[in-house]
């Protein structure tokens, strides 16, 4: 199960259970997923401007063997109606 974890998720900031910041592979190279806890910024933006500068400025990894995190098993389902 270790080495399929491995595969699926970037960290690109780990500091503890409450402040870190991972990516998600997709199945379409034309998504990025983000899951960031980090303190807020006084506005949403501020706050995403901060997880894209560390991330552009970070230290990314993949998960090791000796990574002993716990990740929640998201199934997310999407469906997109376009009317014309």
């Amino acid at each position: 199960m270790h080495d399929n974890l491995s595969k699926q998720v970037i960290v690109y900031d780990y500091n503890n259970d409450s402040d870190f910041i991972i990516g998600l592979n997709s199945v379409s190279d034309n998504d990025e997923i983000i899951l960031a806890m980090l303190n807020p910024k006084q506005t949403l933006l501020e706050t995403i401007e901060a997880a894209e500068g560390i991330i552009k400025n970070g230290k990314r990894c993949k998960l090791g063997s000796e990574t002993h995190s716990k990740f929640p098993v998201l199934i997310l389902k999407v469906s997109i109606l376009i009317l014309i």
